[in-house]
């Protein structure tokens, strides 16, 4: 029996690491349907693969050559860091701190049980696995924008290389008789993501020069977007040619598969060219070929102390103890008392307004608890008129909480002019001018978590942690005025009109925002 058991020792760092991570399932069990719900769209389905090839490129790596190695009490402090990020995550409702928090677990545990040198050689393959994290639901909606108008513009200069008229409005393509919409699925983010892996992975298995690596990594970006502008500018070619009907269904389908697989081709092209340059590779190309079982057992990893063991337990103890409270939080019902938007005063001092309504798509995107729309003019005198919209959560969590300004107007084809905070009354606001081809807007807005003012993103996380941990309110609202700046129109006499105006509507607002308990 003791002789059994001294010959398979080597297992039993290995054995407590699947423990823990089986453990680590449960701390993470609020973000991982998440990240699984991600994983099966376009830009992020090959976060499914992804684990897989993580993991048998990590063991690949350890059975290169032998590595004498002992256990680590700085893992303690990753898994730490690791777990006081996802409390954070899960107070905010924010999957992407989670997600992120949930790698540099792993790494602690490696760490931990497999010591310092091994996750030295394995660092690659743990840092393909921050490929697999969705980007942050504040950066996804202005990335995609960004993208979709970059890719129609270079499109539209394409077409005018061939000699075809095109005339160019935020993501609508003119062409004469025809307009061709750009979609938000052709800003090209369904390529880029799973070819900044493959270009990843190939420059790590193709070249030991550090340079050769960073270079065949970043050629992803310009290819995909120059080929997703191809695209577009083939699309227009046709559309111009033959109508909808041409990039409609089936054909453009195969369009999407085609341009990646040309992506894909460039991208080892450019592999070949860099191939070609000085300095070469001094070792061969890696190849999963040279894997062997018995290389990776000659490993000397040391078996875990019994205090390490005692103190990962107790860390991830507590951490579970406060994963249930903050969950138990979040469940909670709070009743708070407050008024319906539908009886919003429409004279508010000399404004008078008439009331508006979001459409269906637009509710099912917001999916607020409860809203204000209306368009108020100033009477007896031609002020521009202003657009007041409020929108309240009673509950926010990752996938209802508020979209802000900045991401929506930029997502819709406004362009940010300017941005200031700017102080009205006891408030701040963020003041911005944007601009959609001749039109202009100056927008107000700024928010309010659990009664409380707040103008800035860390504002808001910070007001929504600090309330969350004090009496488990995650209740929110935006409140945004908007008015056109028309050509002449000073801005200072436009500002006044905002500010009359929003002083006058603050009193208002407690009876439909509940307050600070």
């Amino acid at each position: 029996m003791l002789t059994c058991f001294e010959k398979n020792k080597r297992f039993i760092p290995f054995i407590w690491v699947c423990l823990l991570v089986i453990w680590g399932g449960f701390l993470y069990s609020t973000s991982l349907p998440d990240l699984w719900t991600q994983w099966q769209t376009q830009e992020y389905g090959h976060g499914l693969l992804l684990p897989f090839i993580s993991a048998v490129w990590a063991i690949y790596l350890l059975q290169k050559t032998p590595i004498i190695s002992k256990p680590s009490y700085l893992g303690i402090v990753f898994i730490s860091g690791a777990l006081i990020l996802n409390s954070i995550g899960m107070v905010i409702s924010n999957h992407w701190i989670s997600h992120i928090s949930m790698i540099i677990f792993l790494t602690g545990i490696l760490m931990a049980f497999l010591g310092v040198p091994a996750v030295k050689r394995i660092y690659p393959a743990i840092l393909l696995l921050f490929f697999t994290i969705p980007l942050p639901v504040t950066i996804l909606p202005a990335l995609t924008a960004d993208l979709q108008l970059l890719s129609s513009t270079l499109g539209v200069e394409m077409l005018h290389m061939m000699g075809i008229s095109a005339y160019q409005e935020g993501n609508i393509i003119d062409l004469g008789d025809h307009k061709l919409d750009v979609a938000i699925a052709c800003s090209g983010l369904q390529y880029l993501f799973p070819l900044l892996s493959l270009s990843y992975l190939i420059a790590f298995f193709s070249f030991e020069i550090w340079w050769k690596r960073l270079f065949l990594f970043l050629s992803a970006i310009p290819i995909t977007l120059g080929m997703n502008a191809s695209r577009i500018a083939f699309s227009g070619i046709l559309y111009d040619l033959y109508g909808s009907g041409a990039i409609e269904g089936f054909l453009h389908s195969i369009e999407g598969y085609m341009v990646f697989a040309l992506c894909l081709v460039m991208l080892l092209i450019v592999r070949i060219a860099l191939n070609c340059l000085p300095p070469f590779n001094v070792n061969k190309e890696e190849s999963l070929t040279s894997f062997s079982w018995n290389k990776l057992m000659s490993n000397q990893f040391q078996r875990p102390r019994i205090m390490l063991m005692v103190m990962i337990i107790a860390v991830l103890s507590v951490f579970t103890a406060l994963s249930v409270f903050i969950a138990n939080r979040h469940d909670a019902h709070i009743e708070l008392t407050r008024k319906q938007f539908y009886d919003f005063p429409l004279n508010i001092g000399h404004w008078t307004g008439t009331r508006s309504s979001l459409t269906a798509t637009e509710l099912r995107t917001l999916n607020l608890t409860d809203y204000f729309v209306g368009n108020y003019t100033y009477e007896g005198k031609s002020f521009s008129p202003i657009n007041l919209y409020i929108a309240y959560y009673d509950k926010q969590t990752q996938e209802n909480s508020i979209h802000s300004p900045q991401i929506c107007l930029p997502g819709s084809g406004w362009t940010i002019l300017s941005h200031d905070i700017y102080n009205v009354g006891a408030i701040n606001v963020n003041m911005e001018v944007m601009q959609k081809g001749t039109q202009k807007l100056l927008v107000y807005y700024w928010f309010r978590e659990a009664g409380y003012d707040a103008a800035t993103n860390f504002e808001i996380k910070k007001l929504l942690l600090i309330n969350s941990f004090r009496n488990g309110r995650t209740d929110g609202s935006l409140i945004r005025l908007t008015t056109p700046l028309e050509e002449g129109d000073q801005l200072r006499d436009v500002q006044d009109q905002m500010d009359d105006f929003l002083k006058n509507t603050l009193p208002y607002l407690p009876e439909y925002i509940p307050p600070p308990l």
